[in-house]
Order: C-alpha cells, then structure tokens, then sequence
C-alpha cells in the first residue's frame, strides 16, 4: 500500500480553522494529493518526467505530425 504524505501551507491552515469550509479544504488537498500519487504511480513517472516509452512516443508523434 502506498503512503502519500499531504502538507498545508499557512493559508490553508487558516481557511480550515476560520473558515466554514474545513472539511472541504481539507478533503480536496488531501483527495488531489491522492490522485496525483496514484497518476505517479499508475504511470510510473512523476509530473513533468518522462518514461522511455512516453519518449518513444513523443518523438513518433513530432516525426509524424
């Protein structure tokens, strides 16, 4: 099982305890944090960094296009 770790900023922080939106804020971070983990994952790349295969893929498409 994969453990993903979420930090908040200051200003999130705020909105949750000020705020009458917690629960939102914090479910929202959290669930985009989770997605992006599981996308890392599933692709076996993180954002911005590319696999050889999405290279291979890239570069027929640039020769093609």
């Amino acid at each position: 099982m994969t453990q993903t770790e979420v930090s908040f900023d200051e200003e999130t922080l705020r909105k949750v305890l000020l705020g009458n939106m917690g629960a939102e804020v914090l479910l929202g971070k959290v669930m985009n944090e989770i997605l992006r983990t599981e996308m890392a994952e599933y692709l076996g790349a993180e954002p911005g960094e590319w696999t050889a295969d999405r290279r291979v893929i890239k570069i027929i498409n640039e020769l093609c296009g």
